[in-house]
């Protein structure tokens, strides 16, 4: 468990941008933020506390925009990192790099928020919210496997697929 809360220390940023994806979440959809924490030493170690969203639609992007929000960040870094190295010193290149790899160790909904969109999945308030989760349903299956994942670092294995996935497709647009 130490060594969990040095690896969320060191990787701060993407701790503090994951919970700004749940406030940027919630302003989208109209929901009151009763309390923001962006980063503390504690477990959690931030947290958004704010009204139910009416909507499941709302339920499920305010649990789940750090996994957008994190990703398309690290997806621009790693861009900036690997398009233009040329423009960049080097310790740009290394606080860029940790920034990177921080947004994308913390992109994976955490497990309170697997429990928020697994709960309106199961009890639906309408007819249209039960139609919503019958569709997102196995979204919410492969995003609670991640979330699981985590216990044998899959955290890391995302931000490095990500980055790779980054390498790779400017690798391949190089030799079009």
């Amino acid at each position: 468990m130490f060594h969990y809360f040095i690896a969320s220390f060191l990787t701060f940023p993407g701790v503090m941008v994951h919970e700004l994806a749940h406030r940027l979440g919630c302003a989208f959809f109209g929901v009151r933020v009763r309390r923001a924490v962006y980063f503390r030493f504690g477990n959690p170690l931030g947290f958004i506390e704010h009204d139910v969203p009416r909507t499941y639609f709302a339920h499920f992007w305010i649990s789940s925009a750090p996994l957008f929000l994190n990703t398309i960040l690290e997806i621009g870094i790693a861009y900036l990192l690997i398009a233009r190295p040329y423009h960049l010193v080097l310790w740009q290149v290394i606080v860029l790099g940790w920034l990177a790899f921080s947004l994308g160790t913390h992109a994976i909904p955490s497990d309170g928020d697997i429990k928020n969109i697994l709960h309106v999945t199961r009890h639906p308030k309408s007819f249209f919210g039960f139609f919503a989760g019958l569709i997102m349903f196995p979204i919410v299956g492969i995003v609670w496997v991640a979330d699981k994942l985590k216990l044998f670092g899959f955290e890391i294995v995302y931000a490095l697929l990500v980055f790779g996935a980054v390498v790779y497709y400017l690798n391949y647009l190089h030799h079009l």
